[in-house]
């Protein structure tokens, strides 16, 4: 009887009861857990809360530069000062969080050497921008976290 078996039946009786034996594993140990998991996924349906979170921080952002474009930029007294724009930037971003994660961070000193360059001709680079940001002084390091 064992030589009418071929390798791949062989095999695929293997991987079957390997299934079987850790969903019983897996019922057994953490069948609270996987039912909340169903459950809350069933619930949820196709949104999740982390893309809500990341939407609602794309949002802020948006709002962000909106807010450094008319509050900043085009309200700049001319002759333009390099290191007063900096230091408005610095207090206007004070209790932005978006500059503790790195993908936020960068699309914000895009946005702002954009449209410093766009509404008040004025050249500022990612390196000037990052260390405004580091600078001991900026107030909103500690609720940005590091």
């Amino acid at each position: 009887m064992i030589s009418k078996i071929t390798w791949s039946e062989y095999w695929i009786a293997v991987v079957l009861c390997l299934i079987a034996y850790y969903l019983i594993v897996l019922l057994k140990y953490y069948g609270p857990q996987v039912k909340e998991f169903i459950f809350k996924q069933a619930n949820n349906g196709s949104s999740s809360s982390l893309y809500d979170d990341s939407e609602a921080d794309i949002n802020e952002l948006e709002d962000v530069v909106r807010d450094l474009r008319y509050a900043i930029f085009e309200r700049a007294a001319l002759p333009l000062d390099k290191t007063v724009i900096l230091k408005q930037l610095k207090q206007r971003l004070s209790g932005y969080r978006g500059l503790g994660k790195p993908a936020f961070r960068v699309a914000l000193n895009n946005q702002i050497i954009l449209q410093a360059k766009e509404v008040c001709g004025l050249s500022i680079s990612a390196a000037e921008l990052n260390s405004t940001w580091d600078s001991e002084e900026y107030t909103g390091r500690d609720s940005v976290g590091g």
